[in-house]
């Protein structure tokens, strides 16, 4: 039986989706929503974690369209124009406002817990190392905060934490998913195919069994581990940017580590969702093959995109064993 027919069979119940991290990579989210919607497949659940909580986000209040029009007309000045806000923080190269108008021009100021589907934006608060679900209030702060990667964007302070990417200790968030109350769970991952871990079928697990929880004990290690790494990173990039001397080399050195800063949290999470996916597998699973595509390959939008349409069609419509 093909997944989509065991997608057609769940249409009166609720589908959930997880939206991975990835960069740029995150572009493909909106070639697997689309691909949804032709298949006339609606999500009432959208977790998303990085770029996938903005793409998710934009989603759920509205405005995939305008996402999707302003996406095929990326190139770098719209890069820069959009994204690169200077900052030289120690805390962040790019203070994020920019960002934060961009989403404004898709979506209107609202707050999550207002919008037609359940969106959960995924952060991660620096200073515990944990993972902090954002289920309600500003959806543009939540967004703001869960694309925060620690060193290029200064972190969202938001009732009493310090929130960065949320792809830090959840790349791809399909247990959030399922705890909002998703009775089938599709998650899009953008970058195990770097480190050869591509097998979707080895996560599709057959529809009625459970999932694997985490204890807290666990949870606790988990989160305790990852913090020290997140802080060791951030520490070294700081470093690495406090060295420079000048403007003009503050910028180089600033382009240099967006590339260097980017690979090592590829690298970082895609093990972590490894783990992750392992702990609570997804009923359908989909990987873009997207290897070529660099950390702020931006200008690439309308290519990933594509690749993540296709890469959503072939699962949906492949015929299971």
């Amino acid at each position: 039986m093909s997944a989509i027919r065991v997608l057609g069979r769940l249409r009166r119940r609720k589908i959930g989706i997880a939206l991975g991290s990835g960069g740029a990579r995150g572009w493909a989210h909106v070639g697997v929503l689309k691909a949804l919607r032709d298949l006339d497949i609606e999500p009432q659940i959208v977790a998303g974690t990085s770029m996938g909580a903005l793409v998710g986000g934009v989603y759920c209040a509205g405005g995939f369209e305008a996402l999707e029009s302003i996406a095929g007309s990326l190139d770098w000045l719209d890069i820069l124009y959009h994204f690169w806000d200077p900052a030289f923080h120690l805390s962040g190269l790019i203070d994020g406002r920019k960002v934060a108008r961009f989403v404004q021009r898709m979506v209107s100021s609202c707050r999550i817990e207002d919008l037609p589907v359940t969106f959960i934006a995924v952060a991660t608060d620096l200073h515990t190392g944990g993972e902090v679900h954002l289920k309600e209030g500003d959806l543009i702060e939540a967004i703001r905060a869960s694309i925060s990667v620690p060193a290029l964007f200064t972190p969202v302070e938001s009732n009493g934490r310090l929130l960065v990417d949320g792809g830090l200790v959840n790349p791809v968030p399909t247990d959030v998913a399922a705890e909002a109350g998703a009775d089938l769970v599709i998650a899009v991952e953008l970058n195990l195919r770097d480190l050869d871990r591509s097998c979707p079928t080895r996560w599709r697990r057959k529809h009625g069994t459970g999932r694997r929880s985490e204890s807290a004990g666990e949870r606790s290690v988990s989160d305790s581990m990852w913090s020290r790494r997140i802080r060791d990173l951030l520490a070294v990039v700081q470093k690495k940017s406090a060295a420079g001397r000048g403007r003009g080399r503050q910028k180089q050195a600033a382009l240099t580590m967006v590339d260097v800063l980017g690979r090592a949290l590829r690298v970082m999470e895609s093990k972590i969702a490894e783990q992750r996916l392992d702990q609570f597998p997804p009923d359908v699973l989909i990987q873009p093959d997207l290897q070529d595509i660099g950390f702020i390959e931006h200008h690439r939008a309308t290519e990933i995109i594509k690749r993540g349409y296709a890469a959503a069609r072939e699962v949906l419509e492949a015929e299971e064993a």
